[in-house]
């Protein structure tokens, strides 16, 4: 139970964390609207629970399957991801300032949930669940 509580608050802080860096970056340069930059947060933070919580529930019950699962999650996270991004560019067309911040931010988002899995990986249970 106590390693589930560091693993909320390390959420909590990163998403809190990338959210205040990205904003103070944007907003003060009048770069793109707040509106788009919390809509870009809010999904990738979402997208992140999602597959925390995945792999939390495949490793309690299924360790065998936890890095599939993991692989699994990871690659539909980028479609919706991407996905999003194409429809974006659909509406507004392809501009620069967007897709860059939208790829740093992604970026940083990945590699979180991969450092957040290995955590978990490690931390693994002895004990499977059948």
């Amino acid at each position: 139970m106590r390693m589930y509580k560091r693993l909320i608050l390390k959420l909590f802080l990163f998403i809190a964390g990338i959210f205040i860096i990205n904003w103070l970056l944007v907003v003060p340069n009048n770069i793109f609207p707040q509106k788009w930059l919390v809509e870009c947060h809010l999904i990738f933070s979402l997208l992140l629970v999602t597959v925390i919580v995945g792999l939390t529930l495949t490793i309690r019950s299924y360790i065998d399957l936890a890095g599939y699962t993991f692989m699994g999650m990871i690659f539909i996270k980028a479609f919706v991801v991407f996905v999003y991004l194409a429809i974006f560019n659909a509406n507004h067309g392809k501009q620069l300032a967007y897709i860059l911040n939208f790829s740093i931010v992604y970026l940083f988002y990945l590699f979180f949930s991969i450092y957040l899995g290995l955590q978990l990986l490690k931390s693994k249970p002895t004990n499977k669940i059948v």
